[in-house]
C-alpha cells in the first residue's frame, strides 16, 4: 500500500488494471432452479440492488452506500494488493439487505474450530470481531492451500520496486555530482613565482602559503559566481569547462536523455498519455 502511493509505475499498473478490468455495464438476472429466467425474481433483484447501492435506508441518516463502480474499484484494488477481497452485506431489522461494506483484508485473521472449521475474524484496535456470519463474503486469487491467508497479486514486484527506488535515488545523487559541466581553474605555478615578491618565491614555506591562499580566493570567487557574471583573471590562472566524458558536445544529449526518463515516470504517475501532455513527438496531431 505504501509503494502504491509513492511509486509511479506501481500506481499506473493498478490504475490500468482497474480501468480495463472493471466493465461499465452489468447484467442482473433472476433464474429458477432449472436455470430459466424468472421475471419476478429479476425485478426484485434490481429493486434490492438499487436500494443497497443507491437509495439506502432513508430512516438511518447517513448511509455508507456506494455505486457498483466504486464498490468494484475498492474490491479490485484489494485483489491486487492483498490477493483477496472481502465484503459484508448489512441487513436491517427486517433482514432485508441495506448496503454492502467492503472489508480490508489486512484486518482479517483466520481461526480454526473443530465444529465450524476455518472462519475469519476482524481485528480493529486490538479487538476481535467474529465474522462467522452468512452475510460475510470472501474471495481470493491463486489461493495457497497450505494457508488460509492470501498473497498479494503484486507482492512479487516489491523487490523490483525497491531496486528501482534505490537506483533512482542513486541516479539523482550522481546527477548532481557528475552531469553538470565543471569550471576548472588551473594556477600556473611558474608564472606565480615570477609575479610574487622574490623573497616569497625563494622561501618554499611562504610560497606554499601564498599558493594556498590564492587557491582559497579563487575557490570562493567561483563558488559565489552566478551564471550571468563575468570572470576576469590573469594569465597565471587558466579556466576550462569540463563536461561529462571530457567534452561539452554530449552534455545536451545527456540532459535530454535524463529529462526523458524523468518525464516518463511523471507521465506514469499522472496516469496519463504522452500525447495528452504534449510529449509525444511521433504523432504531431495528437500532441497538438
Amino acid at each position: 500500500r505504501n509503494f502504491l502511493e509513492a511509486n509511479p509505475d506501481m500506481a499506473a499498473t493498478v490504475n490500468a488494471y482497474l480501468r480495463v478490468g472493471i466493465p461499465k455495464g452489468f447484467k442482473l438476472v433472476g433464474r429458477n432452479l432449472d436455470r430459466t429466467i424468472n421475471e419476478e425474481a429479476t425485478q426484485l433483484a434490481h429493486q434490492l440492488l438499487t436500494r443497497i447501492t443507491f437509495v439506502g435506508d432513508p430512516t438511518a441518516g447517513y448511509n455508507p452506500t456506494t455505486d457498483l463502480q466504486s464498490l468494484s474499484e475498492a474490491l479490485g484494488r484489494e485483489l491486487l494488493l492483498e490477493g483477496a477481497a472481502a465484503l459484508e452485506l448489512v441487513l436491517d431489522d427486517m433482514q432485508i439487505p441495506t448496503y454492502p461494506v467492503p472489508v480490508a483484508v489486512s484486518t482479517l485473521r483466520f481461526k480454526e474450530d473443530k465444529s465450524k472449521g476455518v472462519y475469519p475474524v476482524q481485528v480493529i484496535a486490538g479487538k476481535e470481531f467474529d465474522l462467522d456470519i452468512a452475510t460475510m463474503f470472501y474471495v481470493s486469487v491463486d489461493q495457497d492451500l497450505l494457508t488460509p491467508y492470501s498473497v498479494g497479486f503484486l507482492a512479487v514486484a516489491i523487490r523490483a520496486v525497491l531496486a528501482d527506488e534505490n537506483f533512482s535515488n542513486f541516479l539523482q545523487r550522481q546527477l548532481k555530482r557528475n552531469i553538470s559541466p565543471r569550471l576548472i581553474a588551473t594556477i600556473v605555478e611558474d608564472k606565480i613565482k615570477k609575479s610574487v615578491d622574490p623573497k616569497v618565491a625563494a622561501n618554499p614555506q611562504k610560497l606554499q602559503e601564498y599558493v594556498v591562499n590564492l587557491i582559497s580566493q579563487v575557490e570562493n570567487t567561483l563558488e559565489d559566481l552566478e551564471p550571468e557574471d563575468a570572470l576576469i583573471g590573469t594569465d597565471a590562472i587558466t579556466y576550462d569547462l569540463k563536461a561529462p566524458g571530457g567534452t561539452g558536445s554530449g552534455v545536451g544529449s545527456l540532459f535530454k536523455e535524463v529529462d526523458t526518463i524523468l518525464k516518463d515516470r511523471l507521465t506514469a504517475a499522472l496516469k496519463s498519455l504522452p500525447a495528452v501532455l504534449g510529449r509525444d513527438t511521433s504523432s504531431g496531431s495528437a500532441t497538438t
